[in-house]
């Protein structure tokens, strides 16, 4: 079906083209300026006045004048709260020579006009098929109904410029094509043996469909009848030439909402330093997502909270979280209604969520330390912090509940130094990154009860970490998050707690400057400016895996990690010191500013039949919808300890 509705796009554009040739070359500049922005929103205004008027589009003659270069094709689509009802596509008739050039001047509407009518054709047919199923017969009801489905939907146009050939190295590897353009910003035209034309992959319609860079190659390879085993010769000098490009992309996403730019399916935010407003609202957007994942399974009522969330499929899966996603997301809003009380936010409001998770606390606890059986680390972790830092108030049971979670961990840790073992008596150890997050727990327990108990184990599996992550070379960011977090809520008084507590003052000194070391390599590795090869919407991210050379960055939502670090250093001056705060503030902003980019918006979620499950949840990557349970949640608590660092950083009136 694409196939077709791009070859008539195709016949389309050259038929119109010759038909009013003379004319259109006698009007004509020699120059014309290159199609930008202001370009897309005059197409906007002008296919929006034609599927609202009731003569449709307008004849060749009277099409508006607006001759570019470097344009090569257009995309418009058509919804209908998320369902598409009409598609077209129209490229010009010369486009060879708008490959790697800018190509002689085009009129912009002639493009426009062919997509616009091919849609509605789309359009059309699909409202004809409706009628007969309804058994409409009347040919007024029905032209009606076409009128008003025009003028209601949602408008949505690419416009295809800067087409340039990809060309891959004879001896790179394979897959070295995918890191030659931007997934989701970059369109990709692939040209093969078939009738000598090409197929066209434009960029919002592959993030609509949430297809990755490889999907989106092997499926235009396909398209020109090529196995997935032909890849190492895709642009390479013996194989079938690949461009990419970029487009201007106009929506409208709903009725309410103005017309959107969008790069990459977003809206850019701004590169600037974001203050503590900006971050309580990204946060509590997040929160607002998290919190509707809890509903009541209607089985037993018990509160649960849903999966992982496929917005382009509109499906959960797996259908409901675990109990470790489920235990961390508790935490996540736990820590965030902590916060937003100590900042005047909330209220009523947020000692509701924290008493809401509490619930979900008294029902996963029992399978976290079961009788006779090993605990599940990291879900008895994450209950133990949540508890340890709710803002409500813990009921007599509750409280029991967290002493013997404290205790059931505190029996783990191994007697001879080497961490947490995986259950008592056992050779075998917890991963370091589990470790991390119990002894963290067990900081926050310490904090909370001061029992005398703890010092001693606690500062041994820290010094186990911290020994571990000493070199550079073998630091996790995982790890020594964790370790932060402990040192934040009860470093120093643990430190006193020792035997020799000048000594532990030393360690404690020296972790902290190897904190400091290892934020100093993070900050190295973050975006700071625009791409050579991409948008700018990387800015602030960090680059945490080693990339393909010359690549387009592709920070993910690991960035909340370093972030995260950052919030805390920022609260400890032995790390940072006050007189060094600003570039790690703006590091730390920065980070956020990313994060905020992955969350899901309204102007984000154009292509979305039911955007409400969507909204506020955190995408894995800019080119990637899925929305995990646990990339919100650490997102969520980065965005909350960065709240609170940036309330402790403001002056004092």
């Amino acid at each position: 079906m694409l196939r077709e509705s791009i070859m008539l796009g195709v016949v389309l554009v050259g038929l119109v083209w010759t038909g009013g040739a003379a004319g259109q070359e006698a009007a004509e500049p020699k120059e014309a300026p290159a199609v930008g922005w202001a370009d897309g929103e005059a197409a906007f205004t002008w296919v929006q006045g034609w599927l609202r008027s009731d003569d449709g589009v307008p004849g060749d003659a009277d099409l508006p004048d607006r001759a570019v270069t470097g344009l090569f094709g257009v995309y418009v689509t058509l919804r209908d709260e998320g369902r598409v009802l009409g598609r077209g596509q129209a490229l010009r008739a010369d486009l060879k020579d708008a490959i790697d050039d800018h190509g002689p001047p085009i009129q912009l509407a002639l493009l426009l006009s062919a997509a616009t009518r091919q849609a509605l054709k789309e359009l059309k047919d699909k409202q004809t098929k409706r009628a007969i199923e309804l058994n409409i017969a009347d040919p007024e009801l029905l032209k009606i109904a076409i009128l008003e489905a025009r003028k209601r939907v949602q408008l949505d146009i690419q416009i295809g410029h800067s087409l340039e050939s990809i060309t891959v190295p004879v001896n790179a590897p394979n897959g070295a094509v995918f890191s030659t353009f931007a997934p989701g910003f970059h369109g990709l035209r692939l040209a093969g043996p078939l009738a000598g034309k090409a197929d066209i992959a434009w960029p919002a319609i592959e993030l609509s469909r949430n297809n990755a860079a490889p999907r989106t190659v092997f499926r235009l390879m396909d398209l020109q009848g090529f196995n997935a085993d032909e890849l190492p010769i895709v642009a390479r000098a013996d194989g079938p030439a690949l461009q990419r490009f970029e487009v201007i992309h106009m929506v409208r996403p709903g009725a309410a909402q103005p017309v959107r730019e969008l790069i990459r399916g977003n809206v850019i935010l701004q590169q600037q330093v974001i203050d503590n407003r900006t971050i309580a609202g990204l946060a509590e957007r997040v929160a607002r997502h998290l919190d509707q994942l809890i509903t009541t399974d209607a089985r037993n009522g018990n509160e649960m909270v849903r999966g992982t969330y496929q917005p382009s499929l509109q499906r959960y899966a797996p259908k409901w979280a675990d109990d470790r996603e489920t235990a961390l997301l508790g935490y996540a809003l736990t820590r965030h209604a902590t916060v937003a009380l100590d900042a005047g936010l909330g209220g009523e409001a947020m000692q509701a969520r924290a008493k809401r998770v509490l619930r979900l606390v008294d029902q996963i606890a029992p399978k976290a330390i079961p009788q006779n059986l090993p605990p599940k680390h990291l879900t008895a972790a994450l209950l133990l912090l949540t508890l340890c830092e709710t803002p409500a108030r813990l009921a007599p049971d509750q409280l029991v509940t967290r002493d013997r979670l404290g205790k059931a961990l505190l029996e783990l840790v191994h007697p001879e130094g080497g961490g947490f073992r995986v259950e008592k008596n056992s050779d075998k150890t917890l991963s370091r990154a589990s470790a991390a997050v119990c002894t963290a727990a067990l900081a926050a327990y310490y904090k909370d009860t001061r029992s005398k108990s703890l010092p001693g184990p606690v500062w041994q599996v820290l010094t186990d970490l911290m020994k571990a992550n000493a070199n550079q070379d073998d630091a996790r960011d995982v790890d020594l998050l964790w370790v932060a977090y402990a040192l934040d809520r009860a470093g120093p008084d643990l430190a006193k707690a020792q035997p020799k507590p000048e000594d532990a003052a030393k360690t404690l000194a020296q972790w902290r400057k190897t904190l400091a070391n290892y934020l100093e390599l993070l900050t190295e590795q973050q975006v700071r400016s625009k791409p050579i090869l991409g948008p700018k919407d990387v800015t602030g991210g960090f680059i945490l895996e080693k990339p393909i050379p010359g690549s387009p960055p592709e920070p993910t939502w690991r960035s909340a990690i370093p972030t995260t670090l950052l919030a805390f250093a920022l609260r400890d001056p032995g790390i940072i010191p006050d007189d060094q705060q600003f570039g790690p503030v703006l590091a730390a902003g920065l980070g956020a500013r990313f994060l905020g980019q992955l969350i899901v918006t309204p102007p984000s979620a154009y292509y979305l039949r039911d955007s409400e499950p969507a909204l506020g949840g955190v995408r894995r990557t800019l080119w990637d919808n899925t929305l995990y349970p646990d990339i919100s949640s650490t997102t969520l608590i980065a965005l909350a300890e960065l709240q609170q660092t940036l309330i402790q950083l403001e002056p004092e009136d």
